[in-house]
This record gives C-alpha cells, structure tokens and sequence, in this order.
C-alpha cells in the first residue's frame, strides 16, 4: 500500500506556549506578580526554521501497477512583521531586540523598553513597542507606547497610554488622577480611584472609587473581589463578588451599546453607502460607453479600461467594509444580551443600568441581574 508523506512542521526556538493567563490562588484571587507575559529575543537570533511536506512511498500491486503516494500538506508561510526570511533554508531570523508572539501563522517581534522604574527623575516616556516597567510608577509621570505597558510594581497617579494591553502586576492607587487607556485589555490587582478605558475588557481583583469603562466584559476575579464606589461600564457584562458596601456607597454599573460602538457601526455604514453610490455611478458610466463603442474599441479606451481597475478596488473596499458592519453588528449584538452578574451580595446604594432600563438596590441581595429578549430587566437572588 501507499504511505502518505509528512507534512510540513515548523521548529520553533521560542517558547511558543505563553499563555499570560495568572495562576489562580487558594482564596480565588489571580497571582498577577508572577504571570508568564512574553518570550524575548535578541536581533539575529534564529526563530523558526520550516521543514516541507515530504514526499510519500508509492505503493503496488503484484502486476506492477503503481498506486502514487499522497503527498504530505505544506503549512501557511508565517507572516507578520519585525523578523527577516530566508528562502534558501527557509529560516525566519529577529530583526531587532524585543519580545515575541506567535498567533496561528502571525509571528510578531515588537521592540521592548526595559527600565527600572519610572518617575519624574527619569521624565515621561513615549515608545514605538513595549514598555516593561520592572519597579514602581511614580505620580506625575506618562507613558505613552504602541505596544503593551507592563509594570511589576506599583502605580500611584500616572497617566498609561497604550494601543495593546496594560498589566498592573500589583495595582494603581490613582489618588483621582491617574488614567488608562488601553487599546486592548487592562488586568491586574487593584483599581483605586482611577479613570480607565480599554478597548477590550478589564479584569481586576477589586475595583474602588474609579470610573472605568471596557467594550468588553469587565470581571473583579477574585472570591471577594469587589466593585465599591465610582461608576463601571461595560459594552458585554459586567461580573463581580460583591458590588457596594455596608455603609450604602453609591456605585453604578452600566451594560449597554457604548458611544465608540454604535459610532463604528455608524461609520461604517456610511461608508459602505458612499462606496455603494460610486460602484453604481462608475457601473452607469462603463454601461453608458458599451453601449457606444464596441469591444475592440473599448479595450483601447483609456477612461474605460481606468474604470475597470476603479471599480475593482472599489468592490474589494466594498466586501471588507462589509465585514466590518458585521463585526460591528456582532458588538452591538452582544452589549444588547450583556448581563449584570453579582455572585455574592449587592449593598443599598448600588445602581444598575441595562439597555436603558434601571434596577436600584434597596435592601442587601445575592443577586443576578440581567435583562429580558423584551428588554426588562430580571432578578434573580442567589440562595
């Protein structure tokens, strides 16, 4: 019988498996401090090198017949950026000093600023990559980066700006200043008295007196995690332990569309109208000219063969955008079934707004809450 070949394989000379998921305690909580969050490399340093597809072993019958052998299946070339490609030895190598990810065939090498802690001694910082804080950040400060902001130690008031992830290893004390806003997600220890936006979602041990808002779900992990004061909106739910506290603090939690949401989903739209109107316009305009001339005479015509090219672009801008309105479509779908979890106890003092609808707290529950396909909003205690 035939023996197929093997498939192509990479071989990797990185950790490939970083999860940046924290271990999750005895008492619940998640241990952020020693959370396994990139791989690093060095510039030139060898990355991956791809093995092809072999060939199989043809098999045959007693008369000498040939049955040809399944070839094995060759894997996607890697893409992404801040790496070098050789062909010869098909051999992926850094280009430059940083960390690494790998997500399906994406390969990613950013660049990384490493410093010991950050205060005004040192001066703000703005960097195109990484930066990974191994101390504390002082108040007064700012770091501005395209990548992660990563800090070990402690935050008090700085201002943390990123287009990826910030990971608070110990927490922020922001003493009403301090500020985030994240690209992707924000996770750590602790908020006080913070303002937050992140692009993705947050998720905390506790949250104290802060104004924060994620378009995605926001989670205070652990068993008595805890949402006390300030106000916490989310574009997809919203689940913590308890929410409020005995002395009735005033606490409102808010799910529903965000305002950046349905601006995308709008924008998107009108997009997709203008483009629309020009396909069509252009669509008229070569009917127009067929009409008139004949093949020959149009493959000569210059504004004609231009309209060709236009309106391919134009229809390949078209499916994109489309799949834009429909992720934004998902977004909004998924803000209008987010839901209110509290596992523990909600106190006095603590607002709920779903969609639109409000739920106030008038005695100590464990509660759920969440809203109905017709928009009501349902309670559910915990016993």
């Amino acid at each position: 019988a035939p023996r197929p070949g093997k498939d192509g394989w990479y071989e990797y000379f990185f950790r490939t498996n970083v999860s940046r998921a924290p271990k999750v305690l005895e008492d619940g909580s998640l241990d952020y401090q020693n959370i396994d969050w990139f791989d690093t490399v060095k510039q030139e340093d060898k990355l991956a090198i791809y093995h092809p597809a072999e060939d199989g072993i043809d098999g045959y019958n007693v008369k000498g017949e040939v049955f040809p052998a399944i070839k094995g299946k060759d894997q996607q070339v890697l893409h992404g950026e801040g790496f070098l490609y050789n062909p010869e030895n098909k051999t992926y190598y850094s280009k430059l000093d940083g960390w690494i990810e790998l997500e399906g065939e994406k390969l990613t090498v950013s660049s990384m600023m490493d410093v010991e802690e950050v205060n005004r001694a040192l001066g703000n910082i703005t960097y195109d990559g990484t930066v990974h804080v191994k101390g504390n950040v002082a108040s007064a400060v700012k770091i501005v980066a395209t990548g992660d902001i990563i800090v070990d130690g402690f935050v008090e008031e700085a201002y943390l700006e990123c287009d990826g992830n910030v990971m608070l290893k110990k927490g922020m004390n922001g003493g009403s200043k301090g500020y985030i806003k994240a690209g992707k997600n924000v996770e750590g220890k602790f908020l006080e008295s913070v303002r937050v936006y992140a692009g993705g979602a947050i998720r905390m041990d506790y949250c104290l007196n802060s104004d924060v808002e994620a378009e995605g779900k926001i989670e205070m992990t652990k068993y008595s995690g805890a949402i006390v004061g300030g106000r916490v909106t989310s574009g997809k739910g919203i689940e913590a332990q308890n929410v409020g506290n005995d002395t009735g603090k005033r606490t409102y939690l808010k799910v529903g569309i965000s305002k950046a949401a349905n601006a995308r989903s709008v924008e998107v739209k009108q997009k997709i109208r203008k483009i629309g109107e020009d396909i069509k316009l252009i669509k008229n305009n070569r009917a127009e000219l067929e009409k008139k001339f004949n093949a020959a005479q149009l493959s000569t015509m210059e504004r004609y063969m231009k309209s060709e090219d236009a309106l391919f672009g134009l229809e390949k801008q078209l499916m994109e955008l489309m799949a834009q309105r429909d992720e934004a479509e998902k977004v909004l779908d998924e803000a209008r079934r987010g839901k209110v979890v509290i596992n523990r106890r909600v106190y006095t003092g603590v607002d709920v707004e779903l969609n639109g609808r409000h739920w106030t707290a008038k005695e100590i529950n464990n509660v759920v809450v969440y809203t109905t396909a017709e928009g009501m909003i349902d309670i559910y205690r915990n016993h």
